[in-house]
């Protein structure tokens, strides 16, 4: 038996901080002014702790912050006094149907097992900036900084997104700055080959990086006709993508992109594994929660310092920018 194998969790605190923000961040389906941090702290038989935490984001998932509690509530009874590696196990069994529940333990574990994703990256990464289809002026100033990336969140209304992005098309056309469009499962099918057409007709395709999940979870097939319909339409999965499965079907739809965050991966493991497979199916990923504090931010950065060659630039773990 491994030293490591005899090392059991004594006891787990959770806590629930609302955080702030410097200004209300713009999605799809909501305006947050502030980020729930539900933080998981291990304390483990040898003396050793570590901090994880997850952040709620009703609409991106189902996971609630009283189910998150819930489920937590749960499975800290059950894996306590328990080796570290079966208490592992017994988490990993609950990823695809609760992925946000399982992430604080699971990476609270891998940072236990692993101190290094923990430590100071040695890399400056850069990262996205975001914005809002609506907000033509903050366009405007962005791509007058000349700002390398910028992710335009879109919302419900294509048409109302559409007249926010022919204010700046011009802009945009003539700059160098690469686009992210991401609409947060907010289209419909006809919503998503309206856009589609839309960026193809005006150019703006020259400057798009991807649409990242124009339509909801479950309508993936849906998806998969778009890239056959729109081929010059790049488009990324992230809501889509839970675990390793996932990408095979992003494989045979031609998906080109797909996003990984800790939250909804399962833990440090799971992450750094899907990227590794993605890479070999030659589908891109971005990785990063724009939802989230320095605690998982500095993660996921350090995923990157550590396996740069998975994941392409900007990086969009910029969550604890938006923090006062």
């Amino acid at each position: 038996m491994n030293e490591s194998d005899k090392v059991f969790i004594e006891r787990i605190e959770v806590q629930s901080i609302k955080i702030p923000l410097k200004k209300p961040y713009q999605l799809s389906f909501a305006t947050l002014k502030e980020f729930l941090s539900i933080q998981v702290t291990l304390y483990f038989s040898d003396g050793h702790q570590t901090l994880a935490e997850v952040v709620p984001l009703v609409g991106y998932n189902e996971e609630s912050s009283d189910v998150i509690l819930t489920n937590l509530n749960i499975w800290i009874r059950e894996i306590i006094g328990i080796p570290v590696m079966t208490a592992r196990q017994q988490i990993e069994l609950h990823i695809k149907k609760f992925p946000f529940s399982t992430s604080p333990i699971l990476t609270g574990i891998d940072l236990y097992q692993d101190p290094i994703y923990s430590s100071k990256c040695q890399t400056s990464p850069s990262f996205v900036v975001p914005t809002a289809a609506n907000k033509s002026n903050q366009i405007n100033n962005l791509i007058q900084q000349k700002i390398s990336a910028i992710k335009i969140k879109l919302s419900d209304n294509v048409i109302r997104d559409i007249g926010g992005l022919n204010q700046v098309r011009k802009r945009i056309l003539e700059s160098n700055c690469l686009i992210r469009f991401d609409a947060n499962q907010a289209y419909s099918f006809d919503d998503s080959k309206r856009f589609f057409s839309y960026l193809l007709e005006s150019g703006i395709i020259q400057r798009t990086q991807y649409v990242e999940q124009p339509m909801k979870v479950g309508l993936e097939e849906k998806m998969g006709m778009l890239r056959r319909e729109f081929e010059k339409v790049p488009i990324m999965f992230d809501e889509s993508i839970i675990c390793i499965d996932d990408i095979d079907l992003a494989k045979r739809l031609d998906i080109n992109f797909i996003k990984l965050k800790l939250f909804k991966q399962g833990g440090i493991k799971e992450t750094i594994a899907m990227a590794k497979y993605a890479n070999s199916q030659s589908i891109g990923v971005i990785i990063g929660n724009g939802v989230a504090t320095g605690i998982s931010n500095s993660i996921e950065n350090k995923l990157f310092d550590l396996y740069p060659d998975y994941f392409l630039t900007p990086l969009e773990s910029n969550g604890f920018q938006k923090i006062n």
